[in-house]
Parts: structure tokens; C-alpha cells; sequence
């Protein structure tokens, strides 16, 4: 009896965080999908190494939730969105420390720098020289994200803690790709209102 009374207290819970409003973060609405689906958003993807581990994430996690990837060379007049991956920042801290004084957890923190931008940012304005061009493009708004996680590290196996940062890495890198979706949903919903 209290068996079947435990269980039945374990699934309301549950349907009472699923009639709140429960979702895993990360995970893009629906009403995102939906908006992207109906009407296709071309980006070109511009970076300082386009075969990179954390570029490839991204261009992952933009083609799942339907974007067009374009890269420089494939560009065409008809892109409306530019995402610029202007530098990823690897920083390793010590954590905790065991008797001897060693950090036995490492924390592993990255800051993407960014920027994003919209065809009307993209078009030459009259009347400027080369030179007060690229200043005005350089005063483009660089935005920034972060993400950290943390990792044991075994001095006595220096391959499984090569191993650990690696996997690490990989959380990290998947961790700012989804911050980056979300950020560029918010850049899509804030454009299209803008021109409404």
C-alpha cells in the first residue's frame, strides 16, 4: 500500500511540473522552431577559423533549428543575417586543492566574443571613405557570452585528465552554442519588430 501510494505521489509531481510549464533549458520553443521554419533565415557564418571545434557546433546547431548557413564565399544578396564569430577565450582556473596543495578540480571558463548583424547594418552608407567605413565597422556592437564547467584532474593519469578537459571542452562549446541560438532568436524577434 504504500509502495503504490509513493508512486502515485512521484507521477503528481511530476504532472504538476509538466502543467507549470517544465522545460529543459536550452531547448527552443516551439513557437522558435515554428518561426524559423515558415520563413527560412539566411545567415553567413564568418570566422577566424571556419574548421574549428566550437564552429562546427554552431553550424550544427543552426542547421537542426533550420537556418541557411552561407559562408563568405557563398554569400548572396539575399542573406539577411550576419553572425560573426570574432574570437572564443579559453581560461582554466583552479578550483578545490587537495593536502598537498595541487588543484584536484579544474574550472574551465570560456567568453565568445560576437557580433550580429542585420542587412541594413551590412549596407555601405554614402558618402564615406574607406577608411570611415571600416571604422564605422568596427564600432559594430560586439557582443559577448560566457560558460563555464568544471572538471577532476588526476595527476597520477595525465591521459585521462587530457581526456577530461577535452570532454569538457566539448560541454563548454555545446553550452555557448545553445546560448547563441537563444541569443539569436531574441535578434530575429527584435528585427522583425523593428520593421514592422
Amino acid at each position: 500500500m504504500k509502495l503504490i501510494f509513493r508512486y502515485l505521489i512521484i507521477v503528481a509531481m511530476l504532472q504538476l511540473l509538466l502543467a507549470c510549464g517544465f522545460q529543459l533549458r536550452g531547448v527552443a520553443s516551439q513557437s522558435q522552431v515554428m518561426a524559423v521554419a515558415q520563413s527560412p533565415v539566411q545567415i553567413e557564418l564568418l570566422s577566424e577559423s571556419p574548421y574549428g571545434e566550437f564552429e562546427k557546433v554552431v553550424r550544427q546547431s543552426l542547421s537542426k533549428a533550420g537556418f541557411i548557413i552561407q559562408s563568405a564565399e557563398t554569400a548572396s544578396s539575399a542573406t539577411s543575417i550576419q553572425l560573426e564569430l570574432a574570437q572564443i577565450k579559453m581560461t582554466e582556473q583552479g578550483g578545490i586543492r587537495d593536502s598537498f596543495g595541487r588543484a584536484s578540480e579544474m574550472i574551465l571558463r570560456a567568453q565568445l566574443d560576437y557580433r550580429l548583424l542585420h542587412e541594413t547594418d551590412l549596407e555601405p552608407q554614402q558618402n564615406l571613405s574607406a577608411e570611415q567605413q571600416q571604422l564605422v565597422d568596427a564600432q559594430q556592437i560586439v557582443r559577448q557570452l560566457s560558460a563555464s564547467e568544471s572538471y577532476y584532474q588526476d595527476y597520477r593519469n595525465p591521459i585521462n585528465q587530457r581526456n577530461q578537459r577535452l570532454e569538457t571542452e566539448k560541454i563548454i562549446h555545446q553550452k555557448l552554442a545553445r546560448r547563441l541560438l537563444d541569443q539569436l532568436y531574441q535578434f530575429i524577434q527584435q528585427v522583425d519588430s523593428n520593421h514592422l
